[in-house]
């Protein structure tokens, strides 16, 4: 999948997770998955956070990014503003 993945360029690249910690740290459960990510954001222009608040203030063993690394957070309307102090730029829904 990531050689695959290396083959492809994309405007956006949307993804999820199952966590995110109060610190915006975003993680899941496999490190493959998370091998597959890396490289498609190597081939996005921008990365696309999509999480519902059942994952806020998790941890999985597995981290992927930070917040901050992501070009929008897309989330239900109770997302608490403190995750959005840590995007550049969040769409509540």
């Amino acid at each position: 999948a990531r050689q695959s993945f290396e083959n492809y360029y994309a405007e956006i690249a949307f993804f999820s997770t199952k966590s995110i910690s109060s610190d915006g740290i975003i993680s899941d459960c496999s490190r493959e998955e998370v091998a597959i990510r890396n490289t498609m954001f190597k081939q996005a222009t921008k990365k696309v956070f999509l999480c519902d608040s059942t994952k806020f203030d998790t941890l999985s063993p597995c981290r992927q990014c930070n917040l901050e690394d992501v070009d929008y957070f897309i989330s239900e309307g109770t997302t608490s503003e403190h995750f959005a102090s840590l995007c550049k730029d969040t769409i509540f829904i």
